[in-house]
């Protein structure tokens, strides 16, 4: 039920298998320091040191004393020597710097250069001195400036809006004019998916992972699908599912195809341009048949980020991004919470789905503290009608489709794929939508964001990406609504604020932490620090932009605290640091009240014979009395699920098989327990539907066999994650 257009392509790449090991044909592809050789730009780099600076002096501004610098013979020769003879760059004693005139770009702004090469750190401190005189009225080092590169991938100029500027669509994440500045070398990204095919627009970026699919609770290997348990062969044999635990589909070629929107080879004159096609991407395999179970997942963010796991080989290719294009309902687990937090600590950044439900709770692992959730958006800039939101959503990312509120063409995300619709065939590129796609984007940017400052911790990485985030559009869903992130992704102004280094840095917490007793004081702390080039911090502030109005005591100090009101079953609170220059960088602050889930009551199993109808409705209670929504998964093909009413409808029920949907309440910040309805569809006849079934004994034995089944179902579904792609008919 992907919704999903595939243009195949032809194998231009011959598959060579050498026993249990295949390698993929490589593509002659030139490369000079880990970026693809193009006519039209290079990276620029400051290895060399810099030396140029622009100083404009301000009007009436004079060369030496009593004389007037802006009359018609004015000597700016003379006028650069001066300024450079009472500015000194700071902290330089041992070696002293000249400031001499190099040429004119107007009457008073002037090109001048330093005696010696400094690093891009010296100059900017030396332009911000030369800045404080009196008679100049800005300095700034004079930045190489080149073609934006521009792949000659077939797919990329007809096909990847998403990683274009702004001119191919609001939506556009901007990274043609990142590309200049870094393309991911140097970085490692770990897939954490279903593994990857050695397709060959993607191989060579691809480092030996691991499969941290190991056997189901009754002791098959339903769920690799490869006949073993955990091994180092991180290739994907194909998804594809029959009918059983989850509705039967083709094989989805889900990470390759998140792998290839990361990283596919650029330049290279076939398929796709990865969108940091420089980095190294590192496959950990977690999802199988119907998904994968958290334990494995956990297991595998571990070993990514080089942290041990018992019985696997250690982890020597660290990845510094985690992209984990999967989720499933509930509220974030102690595992998954315990793994964030040790990935975190080793330095590693978590981007996670908010999911495709359109729901206003997102999945874990997205929605755990410390993690990157991510919604998706449009080609117009548009929320997706499928991209959850919610408390907890950090950045919408191009996911494609069609728009809440813009409708749009629906244009999607091609990356890498395969033509198999079970066990793999041939390379493809293919159309997906999903947040799956827009997380692969954020991972790109941190990527990127990585290699222009490798020491960069996950605390100023996020703060970076998302202040400097695009405004949501006027007139799209998100325009007003918090819940739907910072803003749109932009690849280039994230990295350049990376360069600058100057915006403030920002963080947040709260104390005691966890859910908040009603009627208890909270304190909420804000950290705050200048960039490196930066001028110290100015102001700080708290302000209150979502849940029951409380009244905020020290709202102007780092650390302000409040009473927690009597209702409501969460509170947001945005903290803000501006510097002397006045920029400003913030942080938004949830903080739980001891709000209960809701609770589902149970369906219990179902018959119905094959071309009747049947339905049902979800109901739930809440002690809050907060309105219920219900997220579905695993809907079988055919029937539609309404998640407001809770409405279960299958008006043609078929094939002849056994069924299981996972229904999950949620009061839009806590999810409750998912309650599993298992549905038979029988032979017309036979039972169920119409026909009915003939006796008490044959209703006794036919509800024990569902019970058996049911019970076994629901063993190897629970803590069952999946991939965030699209799911529409």
């Amino acid at each position: 039920m992907i919704n999903r257009q595939t243009w195949r392509v032809a194998a231009v790449t011959a598959l060579l298998w050498l026993g249990s090991c295949v390698h993929a044909q490589q593509p002659s592809t030139a490369t000079v320091t880990g970026v693809s050789l193009a006519a039209s730009a290079t990276v620029s780099s400051d290895a060399n040191g810099l030396n140029r600076l622009i100083i404009r002096f301000r009007p009436g501004a004079s060369a030496s004393p009593g004389v007037r610098a802006q009359s018609a013979d004015a000597d700016p020769a003379r006028q650069v020597q001066d300024l450079g003879h009472t500015r000194r760059p700071p902290a330089n004693t041992d070696q002293p710097v000249e400031l001499r005139y190099h040429r004119s770009v107007a009457p008073r702004t002037h090109v001048a250069l330093t005696s010696r090469r400094m690093t891009r750190v010296e100059l900017s401190a030396y332009a911000r001195e030369l800045a404080q005189d009196p008679q100049v009225a800005s300095a700034e080092v004079d930045e190489r400036v080149t073609a934006q590169f521009t792949p000659n991938d077939p797919d990329f100029a007809p096909r990847q809006w998403s990683l274009r500027s702004v001119a191919s669509g609001a939506g556009a994440a901007n990274f043609t004019a990142a590309w200049d500045l870094a393309t991911g070398a140097g970085v490692i990204v770990a897939i954490l998916d279903g593994g990857f095919r050695p397709h060959a627009d993607l191989f060579a970026n691809m480092l030996a992972g691991y499969d941290f699919i190991g056997a189901d609770p009754d002791g098959t290997f339903t769920t690799a699908n490869d006949g073993t348990g955990r091994d180092s062969d991180a290739r994907d044999p194909g998804d594809w599912s029959a009918q059983g635990d989850c509705a039967a589909s083709n094989s989805s070629w889900h990470g390759t195809h998140v792998a290839g929107i990361v990283a596919a080879l650029a330049d290279n004159n076939l398929g796709v341009a990865g969108a940091a096609f420089n980095a190294r991407l590192l496959p950990v395999r977690v999802l199988g048949v119907c998904g994968g179970y958290v334990s494995d997942i956990a297991a595998g963010m571990r070993w990514a980020a080089g942290l041990p796991v018992p019985g696997i080989p250690a982890n020597t290719q660290i990845a510094k991004v985690l992209n984990m294009s999967l989720g499933r309902p509930g509220n974030c687990s102690p595992t998954f919470q315990d793994a964030v937090t040790e990935v975190r600590a080793a330095g590693s950044v978590i981007v996670a789905a908010a999911g495709n439900d359109s729901a206003r709770a997102i999945l874990q692992p997205a929605n755990c503290i410390g993690v990157i959730g991510v919604t998706a958006h449009t080609i117009d800039g548009d929320n997706a009608s499928y991209a959850n939101i919610g408390v907890g959503t950090a950045i919408s990312a191009p996911g494609g489709g069609s728009g809440a509120q813009v409708l749009g063409n629906g244009a999607p995300i091609f990356s890498t794929s395969n033509t198999g619709t079970t066990t793999p065939e041939l390379d493809s590129i293919e159309a997906k939508r999903g947040t799956s796609m827009a997380t692969a984007h954020v991972s790109a940017v941190a990527a990127l964001m990585f290699q222009r400052k490798p020491a960069i911790t996950p605390d100023e990485l996020r703060s970076r990406l998302l202040n400097a985030a695009r405004p949501h559009p006027a007139g799209t869903y998100c325009a007003n609504l918090f819940t739907c992130g910072a803003g749109l992704l932009d690849a280039a102004a994230a990295v350049n604020d990376v360069l600058a280094d100057t915006a403030p840095v920002v963080s947040a917490r709260h104390a005691p932490t966890g859910v908040a007793l009603r009627g208890t004081t909270v304190q909420i702390t804000g950290s705050d620090y200048a960039g490196r080039l930066g001028l110290g911090i100015a102001a700080v502030s708290w302000t209150q932009i979502a849940g029951a109005t409380v009244t905020l005591s020290g709202a102007n100090t780092r650390t302000a605290s409040f009473e927690v009101p009597a209702s409501g079953n969460s509170l947001v609170f945005r903290f803000r640091a501006t510097d002397v220059n006045g920029q400003s960088a913030f942080v938004d602050l949830t903080v739980l009240t001891n709000n209960t889930p809701p609770q589902m009551a149970e369906i219990g199993s179902l018959v119905v014979a094959e071309g009747s109808s049947l339905s049902f409705t979800a109901t739930a209670s809440d002690a809050q009395g907060d309105t219920i929504r219900f997220d579905v998964s695993t809907l079988p093909r055919g029937a539609t699920f309404d998640g407001a009413s809770g409405n279960f409808v299958w008006d043609k029920a078929g094939p002849v098989g056994s069924y299981t949907i996972g229904i999950t309440p949620s009061d839009g910040l806590l999810s409750g327990e998912t309650r599993y309805v298992g549905i038979t569809v029988v032979a017309p006849g036979s039972g169920g539907g119409g026909g009915g079934v003939s006796g008490p004994l044959e209703l006794g034995a036919l509800a024990l066999l569902l019970a058996l089944w049911s019970g076994k179902a629901a063993l190897r579904r629970q803590r069952r994650i999946g991939p965030c792609d699209r799911v529409e008919p």
